[in-house]
């Protein structure tokens, strides 16, 4: 895993996680040294991912949890990988 971003222990950044969850974004969010701290598995969602974590704790980013349609429902296949974040995060 790769750091990405030490946060304040204060934020609470399960939003976030799970968006990135949703996303398709493995990653990781642990305490060390009294901060959170954001691992991701691939470096080149380093950048990406530090800038979603920066623009959440702003407050320019507003995170709505949304779950996948199902190819049942007349969704995609593969909702995740067809949506344009996960192109951007991949």
């Amino acid at each position: 895993m790769i750091r990405v971003v030490g946060v304040s222990i204060d934020n609470d950044l399960r939003d976030l996680s799970r968006y990135l969850w949703q996303q398709g974004v493995q990653h990781r969010i642990i305490e060390e040294s009294g901060e959170q701290v954001v691992f991701v598995g691939n470096q080149q969602q380093v950048e990406p991912v530090k800038k979603l974590v920066a623009d959440f704790l702003a407050g320019d980013l507003q995170l709505q949890a949304v779950k996948p349609m199902s190819a049942a429902a007349g969704g995609s296949e593969n909702p995740i990988s067809d949506s344009l974040t996960y192109r951007f995060l991949r």
